[in-house]
């Protein structure tokens, strides 16, 4: 399978709210989950990366950018939704959808990126993400998490994000 790292189209998120389905449709079919998730705000609100196989041009995983930062403050990103494919899963797609995403943000001179993580936290270290201290913390099941490139973000007077 050969792939690339892209910004999501308009043809793609059927298929990108489709990853998510087995994690966050519980209680709906699956046309009710796409329809719930096309017609959200919040999704409107971001913009959508995705690693594509381009042998069959499927989005395998995807994942959701929120910006969060005002004027005369650096550019900041909240990262979220993250999904993959199931038979994907542990083959390192994930990683390279996240990596991209990193690298193709900070080339627009965004440096600085949050992230809540319902998963092991080890997995986003890996890219440089740290958890904030506890302080930041606002909820029992997910972890906020940093990664910013220099020193320009307080985060004792920048704004956290309650969630994205």
């Amino acid at each position: 399978m050969f792939i690339k790292w892209r910004r999501a189209e308009e043809k793609d998120m059927r298929r990108i709210f489709t990853l998510g389905y087995d994690q966050w449709g519980k209680g709906l079919t699956l046309e009710e989950h796409i329809d719930k998730c096309m017609h959200s705000p919040k999704y409107e609100n971001g913009e959508w990366f995705v690693i594509e196989d381009t042998d069959n041009e499927e989005v395998v995983n995807a994942l959701i950018a929120y910006d969060l930062h005002k004027e005369g403050e650096p550019v900041v990103k909240g990262l979220g939704t993250f999904a993959t494919e199931p038979f994907t899963r542990r083959k390192g797609y994930g990683s390279k959808l996240i990596d991209q995403t990193l690298q193709g943000l900070e080339a627009e001179d965004c440096y600085h990126f949050f992230l809540f993580s319902d998963i092991d936290t080890e997995f986003y270290k890996q890219f440089g993400f740290k958890e904030l201290p506890e302080k930041f913390q606002t909820y029992d099941d997910t972890v906020l998490m940093y990664y910013g490139m220099n020193d320009e973000l307080d985060l004792e007077t920048f704004t956290i994000p309650e969630y994205f």
